[in-house]
This record gives C-alpha cells, structure tokens and sequence, in this order.
C-alpha cells in the first residue's frame, strides 16, 4: 500500500511505513522527527494517540501551519463560566467535554458511563 505525501503541493508516492517523502521529511524539525519516531515504535505504536498527534503536528510543520491552540481543562471553563452552572455546562459542550442530544457522537455513547454528577435515586 501506499499513499500521497501529505505536503501540500508534493504529489509524491510514498510507501505506508513512512509519512512523507525524503525531501518533506528532512524539513521536519529533527526534535519532532524523533517524536514521531518513537510513537511509531517500529509500527507497534501505529495509530496510536500519541502517534496520530506526532503525525498530525509533523505535516503542520511542513505546511507551515501553527500550532492549534491547547484546549482549556474543565477547571479553566468553571472558571470562564464566573460560578454560572448553566453557562459552564454550555462551554462543556463547547468544548467537546459534554455531548447532549443531537451531538455527533451522542448516539454511539455509553448509557451506563456516570457523568461524575449525582443520580435522583443516588442522593439522600
């Protein structure tokens, strides 16, 4: 199998067990070379989440695209949120940390898994 480099603008074929071609790979910077390197594992890391984000942030170098903003933690939205529980469940929401009906995603998710917050039938 094989699959296009993934520069923009390259239209060259490179084999699945490497993400770009020779000449777009030299111009990943050598730290984020070795970052990919070792979540690939010699192939046992393959599609893993820290080998999916190496991938992700060493073709963003060579598209010359920045770095996506850190996502906020849930604390850091309490905070934005001012004490506010409407508002704070909102940016949950916002933020990909809460999904309500309708949500992409919504349908494939556990009925069983607590959300952390108290159930009726739990409280005194």
């Amino acid at each position: 199998m094989s699959h296009e480099c993934p520069r923009n603008g390259c239209d060259a074929i490179v084999g699945d067990s490497v993400l770009m071609c020779k000449a777009d790979w030299a111009r990943v910077p050598e730290a984020l070379q070795t970052v990919v390197d070792r979540a690939w594992g010699r192939g046992r890391g393959r599609g893993s989440p820290a080998h999916l984000a190496a991938m992700e942030a060493a073709i963003r170098s060579v598209n010359g695209e920045p770095e996506p903003a850190p996502k906020l933690q849930p604390h850091q939205l309490w905070e934005r949120a001012g004490g506010n529980g409407e508002r704070y469940r909102e940016l949950l929401r916002e933020h990909g940390y809460l999904l309500a009906h309708g949500d992409e995603g919504y349908e494939e998710g556990s009925r069983t898994l607590l959300c952390g917050w108290p159930r009726a039938e739990d409280l005194p």
